[in-house]
């Protein structure tokens, strides 16, 4: 014979509880996986030719404002150096600084990470920036990605750390 008291219901009542909140948990986190799954099936979907597309879309060539503030500009340089960006390694800093300097930036307007280090080692990320007025364009190549933002400048420089000179 099973005698059941009032903490054994109670106990059976919050198992109940925990079971059916693990349940919830399960299934939330299953149509999560399944649409993660949708999203990375969806960048291997077929084109019109029949060829499996596996590249980003380009980003629209936007252009450079000359006097134009950091958040007017920052379209143009996602354009400009997001093409120097390789699977493999970081692009060379003087690639970097030619794409800067051809929309008219300046030397003393941009900062620029070396792209080896000292034991002569490709560097596994570069950084980049354009000081514009009290605000800095700053961009970051690391792994095959180039990302940028608009910052305020730390002690007046865009970059901190070690940077190359620029003639």
């Amino acid at each position: 014979m099973t005698i059941r008291t009032a903490s054994s219901r109670r106990q059976s009542s919050s198992h109940r509880e925990s079971v059916g909140v693990f349940r919830a948990r399960s299934a939330v986190a299953g149509v999560f996986a399944g649409v993660l799954t949708m999203a990375a099936l969806a960048g291997c979907a077929q084109t019109n030719n029949g060829s499996a597309s596996t590249q980003a879309p380009a980003p629209s060539a936007a252009v450079w404002v000359p006097g134009g503030t950091a958040e007017q500009n920052l379209p143009a340089f996602q354009s400009l150096l997001q093409p120097l960006t390789d699977d493999d390694k970081v692009p060379t800093t003087q690639s970097v600084v030619d794409a800067v300097h051809s929309v008219g930036v300046t030397n003393d307007q941009m900062q620029v990470t070396p792209d080896h280090t000292p034991k002569d080692l490709d560097a596994d990320n570069l950084s980049v920036s354009v000081k514009i007025d009290d605000q800095c364009l700053i961009g970051q190549y690391h792994r095959g990605r180039f990302d940028a933002v608009v910052a305020a400048p730390i002690n007046g420089s865009c970059l901190v750390g070690n940077t190359v000179p620029l003639q």
